[in-house]
């Protein structure tokens, strides 16, 4: 029960951020909205039982590709 109410929340918050990072017209508030996205995705993943994808998902993700990207920005 637990389980599936918690892969609702972050399957809603996943299209939530996911929509709001297409409407945003600031680029840093779209990235910081992608950075929710990726997180989100990388708890549905630990919550699915794919340690390896989750760790992948935040290490090259969330931190290499994000922060390349927030660098870009600045």
């Amino acid at each position: 029960m637990l389980s599936t109410v918690l892969f609702t929340i972050l399957a809603l918050l996943t299209l939530f951020s996911a929509s709001a990072m297409i409407y945003f017209k600031q680029p840093i508030n779209s990235a910081l909205s992608f950075i929710v996205t990726l997180l989100s995705i990388a708890g549905l993943f630990a919550l699915l039982g794919g340690s390896f994808l989750f760790l992948v998902q935040i290490i090259i993700y969330a931190g290499a590709v994000v922060a390349l990207f927030l660098f870009i920005i600045m």
